[in-house]
């Protein structure tokens, strides 16, 4: 569900609202506001923190440390799209920046986006470069999701689709990385969108709890005229996974349904009925996989044990999705 985002107050309009969604990331945040902070000099910017209900110390360190941050504080954790559209109605600049709690921007990223934003006036949406803390960039452009994508990922171990160009095409692994890029989909931990943008197309599609609302904000941009480009002029180190790591069962799981919401929203529900049927094809027998692996005494026994919960809670899933659109019914929170 998505709506209309209304024009921010004339006065005092920054050039970039910098909006940040935390969920037990208190010193992640912190470091990311730090390395904004660099950044002030460069260009006009405010930072609105949207704190999902952490129940670490995340508020109060936010706000002792950054005077000049924006802290919301939700009293329920609502989800990645529903809090980053909480920012956007707070956000007053010309661009609104979503960017992870996880990240840090290097070398007047955000200065040199503005300014490469400026100059694109059909610019729906921009990303740039995405660094791993090891140096190696990541993947941050991404074409849409089709059955093919979904069958290569569920039957396909992912080093090898990795080493091939052809498998990995999914990730534009035939583009040079070094030039401007038309694309389908930029990476949701660094989303340059002008605030026009979003008085036409609205905010991400809060029907999402988390993973697949980048994808379906930019089928929504490009499906009103304006362009997703890939600018890698700008870079930034991303920490991926910090926010979810403590909670990964329960997060594999959303992201199966988000995948399938995504596919039923992009591509139609025949679509998303075939995609969950070959998740179910793939689960069942991994299912029965793990529960012998995790009968067996061993160094990698809490492993497997780990693997068999994550099928034993997607399983059922999957099979109801056979006889209904089981992926369109409530949030999985």
């Amino acid at each position: 569900m998505t709506r209309a985002i209304s024009k921010s107050d004339p006065r005092e309009i920054p050039d970039v609202s910098v909006v940040i969604i935390s969920y037990n990331t208190s010193e992640l945040t912190r470091r990311c506001i730090r390395s904004i902070d660099r950044e002030r000099a460069a260009c006009d910017l405010e930072v609105i923190v949207v704190d999902n209900a952490s129940d670490d110390d995340s508020v109060q360190k936010i706000r002792d440390e950054f005077s000049w941050v924006v802290v919301i504080a939700n009293k329920e954790n609502l989800g990645f799209a529903s809090a980053n559209n909480i920012g956007f109605e707070r956000a007053r600049g010309r661009y609104v920046l979503v960017l992870n709690p996880d990240t840090e921007v290097e070398d007047s990223a955000i200065a040199k986006t503005l300014e490469f934003a400026d100059a694109c006036p059909d610019l729906g949406a921009a990303g740039c470069r995405v660094f791993r803390p090891d140096g190696n960039q990541a993947a941050s452009i991404f074409r849409f999701i089709r059955l093919r994508d979904i069958a290569l990922n569920l039957f396909i171990p992912h080093r090898i689709i990795k080493r091939s160009k052809l498998l990995w095409k999914a990730r534009y692994s035939d583009r040079d990385f070094d030039q401007v890029q038309d694309v389908d989909v930029i990476a949701g931990c660094f989303m340059f969108v002008p605030r026009r943008v979003l008085e036409v197309v609205g905010g991400m599609d809060s029907d999402f709890f988390m993973y697949g609302e980048e994808s379906e904000w930019c089928h929504r941009i490009r499906s009103n005229g304006f362009s997703v480009l890939y600018f890698p002029g700008a870079r930034i180190v991303h920490i991926a996974g910090a926010a979810t790591e403590k909670v990964r069962p329960r997060m594999m799981m959303i992201m199966a349904r988000s995948q399938l919401l995504l596919m039923d929203k992009i591509r139609g529900w025949p679509a998303a009925y075939a995609a969950n049927a070959m998740m179910l094809l793939r689960e069942i027998p991994r299912c029965i996989l793990w529960l012998l692996l995790a009968g067996i005494p061993g160094a990698r026994r809490s492993e497997f044990v780990s693997a068999l919960e994550m099928s034993v809670r997607r399983t059922p899933m999957f099979l109801r999705g056979l006889y209904r659109r089981e992926w369109t019914l409530g949030r999985l929170s």
